[in-house]
């Protein structure tokens, strides 16, 4: 605790000159020479403390209330001169020095009474003594006043030690804090690198999972199109021989392929939402006569499984604002659940009554099968999750049914309601958005392909799978279409210089060396000069192979659709054409 050298050393000199120029120089110039000695030796003693332990600090401490002492000593010296040979203007002005040096001294005592003490009771105390020896009542109220400013002054180093104590504590503790947090933001980062390696290992392993399922879906797909085809291509012969043994085969295959397609479909739809490419097409629709138009097929389903069908669409009329084909998938797969865990009672379909403070449609598909518990009416939602089925049977399908019901849903701002427990059958309610259509009308259910006979039309087949062209010239042969196959692009372009004038083009999107449907439908239009008619068939469930083939901008078609559907698609495209120079399509 050291005072600076230069106020001390002139107030140490003002002293001297107060007390010295009443003919009193050699003590005072002696007291002058002693107060230095003494002041340099306290503060040669503070600079050597050591200032290490608890226990050198007590030591320090004693040395320095020591010091103070002798300090506050000499200074008394200098009062006690001044008082016994200076005038009454000399009494006052060392008078004041001293107190203003005692108010100094406040800062220099570390928060110490006993250093304020040791050095202000023999300073003050001379001071106190010279004014109360004048036995008159300024001097007497002098000396009390100066005895108080010692108390409160000693007070105040009591108070500003406290509080140093306290802001020392609140530092230790802040620091200790700060270790803590340190600490624990270290444990944090070493959490968030262990859950951000979590994460790319998750998005690695879904990445993962995603190619294998559209490898293995394109993989099963192809032959599973090819059988179709050729079943497609059995009915239409047990359609002219008329042999039920032969029927009841092409009925038998007929049937495992659209619960096959079923699967992968659910794969495609998925596919498709994961690609963010579904085409949403509001409008407004009235619920009573859209549900008895989509209808149909599933009360066929819900007869040929041994369950009652229910159908009620209502006494008031409910209209909503959707996309009536989407609505129609969400309604399907919660029918088609219900179907498949219902063993025997009643699915349906019911229209509600709107939601009153909305104004919201509302729909519900109902059961009457094992129901689903409570605990799992989310994880329901959840890709491929099923309930009860370790076997994964197959006619209970993928566990992707609610998972698209939800992400079409979403995507038609179409409230879900799940309520169902044990042995209670399930009931799914839909709140559809109010009608803000132009118009309100029913849609009609999705179209049956026919037949559709070429009538002699030309197309031209473009796929690197060449039991593949075999078995779709088997099919459109049989039906009167001119069929031109070719396994690559350039072979397609010389059939076109050797005359071939196809009516229609479909070509699979993804060939031999990396070219794509596209560019075989973009070559043969260039060929061409004229935008014919063109389809692509693809395989392919990867989300970015669907974003890749609907930027075409042609219709898609998925493997492995019916042959009927194959045809259908293929005569309207015929139909529907208007020449035109060719253009450009995306790639």
């Amino acid at each position: 605790m050291q005072r600076a050298g230069l106020p001390i050393l002139a107030t140490n000199a003002l002293l001297t000159w107060l007390v010295g120029r009443h003919d009193l120089w050699v003590p005072a110039l002696a007291w002058w020479a002693t107060m230095e000695a003494v002041q340099q030796a306290r503060r040669r003693a503070v600079r050597d403390m050591p200032h290490h332990d608890v226990g050198s600090a007590q030591d320090d401490l004693r040395r320095l209330v020591h010091w103070s002492a002798g300090v506050g000593v000499v200074r008394a010296v200098i009062v006690a001169i001044a008082f016994w040979g200076g005038d009454a203007e000399t009494e006052i002005l060392v008078t004041m020095v001293v107190l203003g040096l005692a108010a100094g001294a406040v800062a220099t005592c570390g928060g110490e009474p006993r250093v304020m003490l040791a050095w202000g009771l023999p300073a003050l105390g001379a001071v106190i003594a010279g004014w109360a020896a004048k036995a008159t009542w300024e001097g007497v109220l002098i000396a009390v006043l100066t005895a108080y400013l010692l108390r409160v002054l000693a007070g105040y180093v009591r108070e500003l030690g406290a509080q140093g104590e306290a802001l020392l504590s609140y530092a230790i503790r802040l620091e200790q804090e700060r270790d803590r947090v340190r600490a624990a933001n270290v444990a944090l980062e070493r959490a968030g690198e262990a859950l951000r390696a979590e994460r790319d290992r998750v998005t690695e392993a879904s990445a993962a999972k995603t190619r294998v399922l559209a490898s293995v879906s394109h993989d099963l797909r192809q032959p599973l199109f090819a059988l179709s085809l050729n079943a497609s291509a059995l009915g239409d012969v047990v359609r002219r021989i008329d042999d039920p043994y032969l029927e009841r085969i092409e009925s038998g295959m007929r049937r495992s392929l659209v619960q096959c397609r079923g699967l992968l479909d659910q794969l495609v739809d998925f596919s498709r939402l994961e690609a963010g490419q579904v085409d949403v097409r509001r409008q407004a629709i009235e619920l009573g006569p859209f549900v008895a138009a989509v209808a149909p097929p599933f009360e066929a389903a819900a007869r040929d499984a041994g369950l009652a069908w229910r159908l009620d669409t209502g006494v008031a009329r409910a209209a909503a604002w959707t996309d009536p084909v989407l609505l129609e998938r969400i309604v399907g797969n919660l029918v088609g659940n219900a179907i498949k865990f219902t063993s025997r009672g009643e699915v349906g379909v019911r229209v509600l009554p709107a939601d009153a403070p909305a104004g919201r449609a509302r729909l519900l598909v109902y059961d009457t099968g094992c129901g689903i518990p409570r605990a799992e009416h989310e994880r329901v939602f959840e890709e491929f999750y099923q309930l009860d089925n370790p076997s994964r049977d197959r006619a209970r399908g993928l566990g992707l049914g609610l998972s698209i019901v939800r992400r079409l849903a979403q995507l038609l701002d179409i409230d879900v309601a799940l309520d169902s427990d044990i042995g209670r059958g399930c009931r799914f309610t839909l709140s559809l958005p109010p009608m803000g259509g132009p118009s309100v009308g029913a849609p009609s259910g999705a179209a049956v392909p026919d037949a559709s006979d070429g009538d002699g039309a030309s197309v031209l087949v473009i796929d690197d799978d060449p039991a593949l062209l075999d078995d779709m010239t088997t099919l459109l042969a049989g039906r009167g279409w001119a069929v031109h196959t070719t396994r690559d692009v350039a072979q397609a372009l010389r059939m076109l210089r050797d005359g071939v004038r196809p009516d229609v083009v479909v070509t699979d999107f993804r060939l031999a060396a990396g070219v794509t449907g596209a560019d075989a439908v973009r070559a043969v239009r260039q060929a061409m000069a004229v935008e014919v008619p063109a389809l692509i068939v693809t395989g392919d469930t990867a989300p970015d192979r669907i974003v890749d083939a609907v930027a075409t901008g042609l219709p898609v078609l998925h493997k492995p659709l019916d042959g009927d559907e194959l045809a259908h698609a293929l005569r309207q495209a015929v139909l529907e054409r208007t020449p035109k120079p060719a253009g450009d399509i995306s790639g």
